[in-house]
């Protein structure tokens, strides 16, 4: 099963510590579908310290993770992180 959850709806708008990323994924680890996607909408920015950690983790996870709604900066910023893993 799928699930879609919004971000802003667990987290801020401002998503800027890797601690943030860290709280998310612990808020969705127990959740037993298998596909999540997560909803960008109305986050307004993401720091490299967050999106780094968020990658990590999402490449790490047993779950199928997707993000919708990512602004062309915010795709900008982990397609940083991902390189820089």
């Amino acid at each position: 099963m799928t699930i879609e959850l919004k971000i802003v709806n667990y987290l801020d708008e401002y998503l800027i510590s890797d601690k943030m990323a860290i709280a998310l994924f612990n808020q969705i680890k127990n959740i037993s579908d298998e596909k999540i996607i997560f909803d960008f909408t109305d986050v307004k920015h993401i720091t490299p310290d967050f999106a780094t950690q968020y990658v990590f983790i999402r490449e790490n996870m047993a779950k199928n993770i997707e993000e919708i709604n990512l602004t062309e900066e915010q795709k900008a910023i982990f397609m940083i992180a991902k390189i820089e893993l």
